[in-house]
């Protein structure tokens, strides 16, 4: 794994305007090599996001799309997804969220399919190429190992997309852990990022080992 020269990206969330970052990302892409645009995998050393951010993340990451492939794709679950739901009071009186979580959990599994993959593959990537609660791809010191080696690739989507009032949560892990998205205390990811970064690639500071850091906002 790399140790200097890093690069690294952090995608804000914002629900559909994720598409917007996308679009800003297809231009960044094409600044670094115009006539063959690099993968997002293949040019950033880490990838992280919140809330849609991290929807995009595991896109561009875990599932090494390019970037018109991820808009296609975000495009696509945007459609199925954000409609709103007739009845949002269970018979319980519990409030649901706004929009259909088992129809984002089936979109997710069709995206993950479409790269070949199982629809239950997990979060973790055997390739190692790439209170808030960071779940990776990869391994580090000091990371939830439980998480990281039980959840899918789908209910990581399904935890970072999972918004107060619009999803709702989900329990992931042998344990049952609840979790919603990041939002509320990291809905721009660059510490979290960075902090990942240094795990990843410490102990040493990273100063003058990240070559760039590209923060996109929505």
């Amino acid at each position: 794994m790399p140790g200097n020269d890093l690069r690294l990206l952090a995608l804000d969330g914002g629900g559909v305007r994720g598409l917007s970052a996308l679009m800003i990302l297809e231009q960044l892409m094409e600044a670094v090599d115009p006539d063959s645009p690099p993968k997002p995998c293949d040019y950033f050393d880490m990838i992280g996001g919140t809330s849609t951010g991290g929807l995009i993340a595991v896109m561009l990451g875990r599932l090494r799309m390019t970037v018109g492939e991820a808009i296609t794709a975000y495009l696509s679950l945007s459609k199925r997804v954000f409609q709103k739901k007739a009845h949002r009071v269970t018979i319980k009186g519990k409030i649901q969220g706004r929009f259909d979580s088992d129809e984002l959990a089936r979109a997710m599994k069709e995206v993950v399919k479409q790269q070949d993959l199982h629809e239950d593959a997990l979060l973790k990537d055997a390739k190692q190429t790439s209170e808030t609660v960071c779940l990776t791809s990869y391994r580090t010191s000091r990371g939830n190992n439980d998480l990281l080696n039980s959840v899918t690739i789908w209910e990581a989507c399904r935890a970072t997309s999972a918004a107060s009032t619009f999803f709702d949560p989900i329990a992931v892990g042998r344990f049952g852990e609840e979790l919603v998205d990041g939002a509320t205390g990291a809905n721009n990811p660059v510490r979290e990022v960075w902090d990942q970064a240094q795990l990843a690639w410490g102990p040493e500071p990273l100063e003058g080992r990240v070559k760039c850091l590209v923060s996109i906002g929505t």
